[in-house]
């Protein structure tokens, strides 16, 4: 059932929010492709992981990528060429 969904992808967002964030490149890849992170805005993955908005945007912007709060990962990574796990990589590697 669709709330059956919903609770397994609200064990994984604990998860990822209780510290235990990815080290390298390939862990994020691993923990987050297929995830539907295109989806969620700047605001949401930072809540998600637990880290903070404004120096999460600092950190895109330190990468040459302009970003809001509001906006979607997939909108971001397309006017940049680069995909949404790359994003999440810069927000959590650098």
């Amino acid at each position: 059932t669709p709330m059956a969904v919903y609770a397994v992808m609200k064990k994984h967002e604990k998860t990822v929010a209780s510290g235990k964030l990815p080290t390298t490149v390939e862990e994020v890849e691993a923990k987050f492709a297929g995830t539907g992170l295109g989806r969620k805005t700047i605001q949401e993955v930072c809540e998600m992981l637990g880290v903070d908005l404004l120096q999460s945007l600092e950190k895109l912007s330190q990468s040459g990528i302009k970003a809001t709060a509001e906006d979607s990962l997939r909108d971001i990574a397309e006017k940049h060429e680069v995909g949404p796990i790359d994003l999440v990589s810069i927000i959590i590697l650098k």
